[in-house]
């Protein structure tokens, strides 16, 4: 920070040291401060009266107490947990001071409860810390009134709360990531929703939700929507996505399925409609597997698609995504998918009903080697003329060359 520098007097020439840094303006230094972990901004407080409050001119606030995995998991050694009392202090600190400097936020990021590399329904109620919902709230609910354009929200508590209402208010938010073991985020909304300038929304549901048509309520309600990720660790019923202005989406069901403890067999729980009415939508990743009927709008926009889907009855409802990816320039059918529709070609089950793939230049197929998959690849380079790479993703070599010849 000191800068050393010549000055002439009287008494001769006399080295000095200058501090350039805290001459600065306050917001200049804020974005300085902007690159290193919130502690050691905070810590610069201490430096000189001129920096007690300048860490407060920090747009981004990122509260994060994730360590690596759940101790009391993996080791039955609780300190985590016992250290989560230090964390909310600290937080509460930081809220404080920014309160009172009347702190503008672009991006608040808090992260807490959720261990990496954790599975949630594999935990203990004691890995989870405890949290007043009042308090919860409270923390979610600051930056709303701070300008905030990104939020991005981990949070993991023993007793569940719900999601202010304000959140669905925030004309200034961009960006909203919410990763909370709340009442099924709450989206039974009863309200007018305004989120004009929502762009990314990403949501991970971790309840058993038997019927959330509020879902389909909020990604409606957001007019400059781009990009949507829907994650479910649970069964999960939304039935209708709808946007003009989606541009990505990413939809992981892979939860809806659950195990029935008294026979320990899987069973899946069958959704009798998806519908999805997405026309201008370019990135799409798939991933389900209880859907009775498809009813897909085409997508004429469509560069690339994934999809990781399963027939429930083997009567052919899973033909009835492909009407929606005609005109996919690049597409990978991961292996549940190839061998559903491997089973149904083979003999007289049912004849496949592809579409033609006009725009289809790359196609990647997932095949562990089942038996009769050739069926489904012959019909599959029939359908797209104009196909110019093949690759094989999952494949055992020796069913490859066997089925070829």
């Amino acid at each position: 920070m000191m800068l050393n520098k010549l000055q002439n007097g009287n008494e001769g020439t006399t080295l000095i040291k200058e501090d350039r840094i805290s001459h600065l303006p306050d917001h200049i230094l804020g974005e300085i401060l902007a690159f290193i972990p919130l502690k050691d901004a905070v810590a610069t407080s201490v430096l000189s009266r001129r920096w007690r409050r300048v860490f407060t001119w920090v747009t981004y606030l990122n509260l994060d107490d994730t360590p690596n995995c759940h101790d009391y998991c993996l080791m039955r050694t609780p300190h985590t947990i016992d250290s989560f009392p230090n964390f909310k202090m600290y937080v509460d600190k930081v809220l404080q001071l920014c309160h009172s400097n009347n702190m503008d936020i672009s991006t608040y990021i808090l992260h807490f409860g959720k261990r990496k590399g954790c599975f949630h329904n594999l935990c203990f109620e004691g890995c989870l810390p405890v949290l007043d919902p009042m308090h919860l709230d409270a923390w979610i609910s600051f930056p709303l009134a701070c300008g905030v354009k990104v939020l991005d929200i981990i949070a993991r508590v023993r007793k569940p709360s719900k999601i202010p209402s304000a959140l669905y208010r925030c004309p200034t938010l961009e960006v909203l990531k919410l990763d909370v073991n709340v009442n099924n985020l709450d989206l039974n909304i009863s309200f007018r929703i305004h989120l004009p300038n929502l762009k990314v929304i990403h949501l991970t549901f971790l309840k058993h939700t038997p019927n959330d048509d509020s879902v389909a309520m909020l990604v409606a309600s957001c007019p400059s929507l781009q990009d949507l990720v829907l994650n479910a660790e649970c069964f999960i019923n939304i039935n209708l996505i709808t946007s003009q202005s989606l541009r990505r989406l990413v939809i992981n069901f892979s939860g809806n399925t659950w195990i029935d403890i008294t026979s320990f067999t899987t069973k899946r729980l069958p959704r009798r409609e998806f519908e999805l009415d997405v026309p201008n939508l370019e990135h799409l990743t798939y991933v389900d597997s209880a859907v009775v009927i498809y009813s897909i709008t085409k997508m004429n926009n469509l560069v690339n698609a994934q999809v990781d889907v399963t027939d429930l009855y083997f009567d052919g409802s899973i033909f009835g995504i492909f009407s929606g990816l005609s005109n996919v320039q690049s597409l990978y059918l991961m292996s549940r998918t190839t061998n559903t529709m491997a089973l149904m070609a083979c003999g007289t089950i049912i004849n496949l009903k592809l579409p033609l793939f006009g725009n289809l230049k790359h196609l990647q197929l997932g095949c562990e080697g089942y038996y009769n998959w050739n069926n489904v690849l012959i019909e599959l380079l029939h359908r797209a003329p104009f196909l110019e790479t093949l690759t094989f993703m999952e494949v055992s070599v020796i069913y490859l060359y066997s089925s070829l010849n």
